[in-house]
């Protein structure tokens, strides 16, 4: 079900130059990350949510696309949203104007500021079984915290049902264009994209593929799942 999520009241961490706001009621998002050069100017190195969406919100299934949001407890789309559990085949809600499910449950949901220090805070996200379709228990902490040498985000999901409980987990961040010269990985494995942006067949990495060093982004719309 979709709901309105509220981005303030939010959350200003600071380290040296580095500033960045957190939006805990908004899906747990990272709403800002910014610095200041020498000569005071600001730098954007995530795309900022805009005034009008801080000022008024938004409604869930129509986020902004800005900022770096927790992908739980799975990320990208499921087929038609449908997954096998214990019971038996469970149908999630297709998000709008799509075949699929996509990204998960929690980014669409409030989340709660557990834990907040100047560098550092910690969120949490506790799903009751049945919201937006997924029927287990869970409970999802992010941390952030900010150093000389940028941002760290991890992300923990504990399953809290009494049944296994399939899932993923990942981060959305939205990186701006004049940042997007080159990439740096290591994987073994690619699953290239159909016109509906599901995974197909997975495939080793060729040349194509290969990010061991840092390597130029191609100039065009790609999108690739990576793994190994």
């Amino acid at each position: 079900m979709a709901m309105h999520l509220n981005v303030t009241p939010d959350t200003t961490l600071c380290s040296g130059a580095l500033t960045a706001t957190l939006a805990p009621a908004a899906g747990g998002r990272v709403t800002s990350l910014s610095s200041r050069a020498t000569a005071g100017e600001r730098i954007d190195w995530l795309v900022p949510l805009d005034d009008p969406v801080r000022a008024s919100g938004f409604e869930s299934t129509r986020w902004p696309k800005a900022g770096c949001y927790p992908l739980v407890p799975f990320s990208n789309r499921i087929r038609d949203g449908r997954i096998a559990g214990t019971q038996g085949r469970v149908q999630l809600p297709l998000h709008p104007g799509e075949r699929h499910a996509l990204h998960g449950v929690s980014q669409q949901r409030p989340w709660h500021l557990e834990r907040h220090a100047a560098d550092r805070a910690t969120m949490t996200y506790v799903h009751v079984p049945g919201d937006h379709g997924w029927p287990w228990a869970f409970r999802a902490e992010q941390g952030v915290e900010l150093d000389s040498a940028g941002i760290t985000l991890s992300l923990r999901v504990t399953n809290d049902d009494r049944e296994p409980m399939p899932g993923g987990c990942g981060f959305h961040p939205y990186f701006p264009a004049r940042f997007a010269h080159s990439l740096q990985f290591d994987a073994r494995i690619v699953w290239p994209a159909d016109v509906e942006f599901l995974a197909s067949t997975p495939v080793l990495t060729g040349a194509a593929d290969d990010y061991a060093s840092a390597n130029a982004l191609p100039d065009v719309e790609c999108t690739r799942y990576y793994g190994g």
